[in-house]
């Protein structure tokens, strides 16, 4: 199967991450929730003011904040560059290919690397604030058709409350302080996480590339639930690799067996599922406006509306 993505090796002027400040953090996906929906909504029209070249692939979502772009490169560098110009105002080496997208707050920009650390980097210096080193990354199976071919993209962190969230190729979700990097908690699944996880209500939603959806308690760690996707025969596992988004009691994410879920917060029941043609992966995070959840699936190449409320 293929993916209908292309990967640029620069950053054009125009970002996708709106502006925040300290009372709001920037994050990917724009919310806690991952809705997908940015509180201003304004794109400019025009040509390109400016690009800037990296040394690899650019798979991060750049963030907006205070003037500044942050973006990570597989060069393994996090970069920061005046949003105005583009010129380079730092650039932080990291420990490894930097494929997360950052997450910004109190002047801080954390970002996963490498599959082994995670950082907090000034925002303003790019000097090193803390890293933590996760466990080795869980070996790929192969005997499965993905063992970790199409795992460009890794997962991001998350800032809700307290405590910032990110889940890693060790098989753990992690729960941090943000200021000091000590660990509240960790929780571990089967498979590597590359879905950025997702928090509502005081839980933590995170899919694993074992092929389920954890509902984890964000402040114990603790599992409230989880859910089994159905796998097909070409993805036995049913990998998660989806984002899932929060939204009116219901969580939504798709799988690498071909169907999009909607699932219960209060149980993990599922509500309904949506396959795809020709086994289609749902790799991408879906987005939930004006009672709809959006979703773009890969080789169907397609982008699918679907009521977030189906019929009784």
């Amino acid at each position: 199967m293929k993916t209908a993505r292309s990967v640029p090796v620069c950053i054009l002027a125009m970002v996708v991450t709106l502006p925040g400040s300290d009372s709001a953090p920037v994050m990917f996906r724009g919310d806690a929730q991952h809705t997908g929906v940015y509180p201003d909504s304004k794109v400019p029209a025009g040509k390109v003011k400016w690009s800037f070249q990296t040394g690899n692939k650019i798979r991060s979502t750049p963030a907006l904040y205070e003037g500044l772009v942050y973006f990570g490169s597989d060069d393994g560098h996090l970069y920061a560059l005046d949003a105005q110009t583009g010129k380079l105002k730092w650039k932080f080496q990291a420990a490894g290919a930097v494929s997360s997208s950052p997450a910004v707050y109190h002047s801080t920009v954390y970002i996963e690397a490498g599959d082994v650390a995670f950082h907090a980097v000034d925002a303003n210096t790019g000097r090193e604030k803390w890293t933590i080193k996760t466990g080795a990354p869980i070996p790929p199976d192969p005997k499965l058709m993905s063992n970790g071919k199409w795992e460009f993209e890794h997962a991001s962190p998350v800032i809700a409350g307290d405590a910032v969230y990110f889940g890693g190729a060790d098989g753990y979700l992690y729960a941090l302080d943000p200021a000091t990097g000590k660990q509240m908690w960790r929780f571990k699944t089967a498979g590597r996480i590359r879905a950025t996880p997702a928090i509502a209500d005081g839980v933590v939603y995170v899919g694993s590339m074992d092929g389920h959806l954890y509902a984890v308690d964000a402040q114990t760690g603790t599992e409230k639930w989880k859910f089994k996707t159905a796998g097909n025969k070409y993805f036995p596992l049913g990998e998660v690799q989806s984002s899932p988004a929060v939204g009116d009691g219901m969580v939504y994410f798709g799988s690498r067996d071909g169907a999009l879920y909607a699932i219960d917060t209060a149980k993990g029941a599922l509500r309904w599922k949506a396959d795809q043609e020709n086994f289609s992966w749902v790799i991408s995070g879906p987005a939930l406006y004006k009672g709809m959840v959006i979703v773009g699936t890969s080789d169907a190449q397609n982008i699918k509306a679907y009521e977030l409320k189906p019929a009784n």
